[in-house]
């Protein structure tokens, strides 16, 4: 179930005399009601709790896609994720937009690791924004990997400047988070993927 959210913009000073209050709510119900005697509220908008809608893939998963997300509680991707998996498997150029944690993450590895399952030896290149993100991903990613894999596992790797990284790696690496802003692509790493 999806349930309710709130968006308010205030200033510092309102947010810290609104927190003070809301930190005293029991329900969501108390929580607006505190904000309307606050914030002179006009109006609220409730989104009612939905299910999620799970969808298998049109292209049945790998056995060792399916033990990986398996190890996440996942028997179905949502169907947003099967969506974008289908257009992945299938070549197509894919953009997903939706909410913070809604799984994302998935719709792009999942297909990684169909590549891997079917060859070891595909590779990957992720792009990330920030350090942390980054950090979160290859986490993810290693997780899945170990999960799918075992000790088969492919190398996952974070690296600064792929060239230098490439080079110095002490096995094959089939599968690197990097930063946006510092890639570099030379000789070195080209010749890598």
């Amino acid at each position: 179930m999806v349930g309710s959210m709130l968006f308010v913009l205030l200033d510092n000073t309102s947010a810290s005399r609104l927190m003070h209050q809301l930190y005293s709510c029991q329900s969501f119900d108390t929580c607006t009601d505190t904000l309307h005697t606050i914030l002179q509220i006009a109006h609220v908008h409730h989104t009612p709790a939905r299910d999620a809608i799970h969808v298998a893939p049109r292209t049945p998963l790998s056995a060792p896609v399916q033990a990986a997300l398996a190890s996440r509680g996942i028997t179905q991707p949502f169907s947003h994720q099967a969506q974008a998996i289908n257009a992945l498997l299938a070549g197509q150029h894919t953009v997903v937009a939706t909410n913070t944690a809604s799984g994302k993450s998935l719709c792009y590895l999942v297909p990684v690791l169909e590549a891997l399952a079917a060859d070891a030896t595909a590779c990957a290149l992720f792009m990330f924004p920030t350090k942390a993100l980054a950090q979160d991903q290859l986490r993810a990613l290693r997780d899945l990997c170990e999960a799918a894999f075992g000790e088969r596992a492919p190398c996952v790797e974070v690296g600064e400047g792929l060239g230098r990284f490439m080079v110095n790696m002490p096995r094959p690496c089939y599968c690197l988070c990097a930063l946006m802003n510092i890639i570099t692509v030379d000789e070195t790493s080209a010749a890598a993927c």
